[in-house]
């Protein structure tokens, strides 16, 4: 029989401090977490003239998305295109950033 294991000690709490203990970190993932927040969408496209319907395409339709994405500061953004399909399963797609023009970096 292998000898009993050492149980793993426990940290001492400080109860002077006003100040909970902060929780571990979660472990990163290569999941993308969308974040919604003050960031305008502008010139979205297709879209139909005063936005009455939904842009629509036929099936193997190549169908160019685009929009002006902005926000304070100088973090990283991006987007994401919800497409749903005739049965109502939407999906969702990465858009990437086109910086060919100058100010779109």
């Amino acid at each position: 029989a292998e000898p009993p294991q050492p149980a793993e000690p426990t940290p001492a709490v400080d109860s002077s401090s006003s100040t909970p203990p902060t929780p571990a970190a979660e472990p990163a993932s290569d999941d993308h977490v969308p974040v919604i927040g003050r960031i305008p969408i502008l010139s979205l496209t297709p879209q139909i003239e005063d936005d009455l319907w939904p842009a629509k395409s036929f099936v193997h339709d190549v169908v160019p998305f685009g929009a002006t994405i902005f926000r304070e500061g100088h973090d990283l953004i991006g987007a994401d295109v919800l497409l749903t399909d005739p049965t109502g399963l939407v999906t969702a797609h990465r858009m990437t950033l086109d910086a060919s023009k100058p100010g779109l970096d």
